[in-house]
């Protein structure tokens, strides 16, 4: 049936049709999904140079923190993770006790380093760059992370429902003042980082009164 050009009739079906548009985007943005750092299953890996002789290894653990991922837009992905300088592990004692001291990470006065994103840039569905700022030692620097989405998916044993990232990034501890031990010690550190993620509904941590 053929309705005049001003009868609101017409104009119904391209309402309804905006309508659902518009819902469905919402339903988009709203579909961010916040994740909070699986504790056991996350943890750093870094490298450094030994007076190039060979690098040596450590790892560090996270002791708090958060990501939002909606598995679709990276744009409005975010992080901020609160890492354990204490928890060391060079897989000795005197060297962990070394790396601890003030002319290191000074433990002591520093205990943990905070880092939070400030923007993420896509590279494709599975992969992205975060941008973000590294606060440690009493500074302020940006760090860049390589980051690449592994799975998210329910865990059969847990039976909730988990995200899993890797990510890669390269630091001058001496931008840090660690600027110690320089003829024995590399001033670029390489970091492995694997996390996991639960989902939850708490969307931030606590302040760290060291930062």
């Amino acid at each position: 049936m053929w309705y005049p050009r001003t009868d609101p009739r017409r104009r119904r079906p391209l309402t309804r049709s905006v309508a659902l548009a518009l819902a469905a985007i919402a339903g988009n943005s709203a579909a961010a999904t916040d994740w909070r750092f699986d504790l056991p299953h996350s943890q750093i890996l870094f490298s450094v140079d030994h007076q190039g002789y060979s690098s040596a290894l450590g790892r560090l653990h996270i002791k708090d923190g958060i990501f939002t991922f909606s598995g679709r837009d990276w744009a409005s992905a975010r992080v901020d993770v609160v890492i354990d300088m204490t928890s060391v592990d060079l897989g000795d004692a005197s060297l962990d006790a070394a790396a601890r001291s003030s002319a290191l990470l000074d433990t002591a006065r520093w205990p943990t380093a905070r880092y939070t994103s400030t923007r993420v840039e896509a590279r494709d569905a599975n992969h992205a760059i975060v941008h973000g700022q590294l606060h440690w030692r009493g500074h302020q620097q940006p760090v860049d992370l390589a980051v690449t989405l592994n799975r998210i998916a329910p865990d059969p044993y847990s039976l909730r429902r988990k995200s899993g990232f890797s990510a890669t990034a390269t630091l001058a501890r001496e931008n840090f003042g660690m600027t110690r031990h320089a003829n024995a010690i590399g001033n670029l550190v390489t970091l492995r980082i694997e996390v996991e993620g639960v989902r939850s509904r708490h969307t931030e941590i606590p302040d760290d009164p060291q930062e």
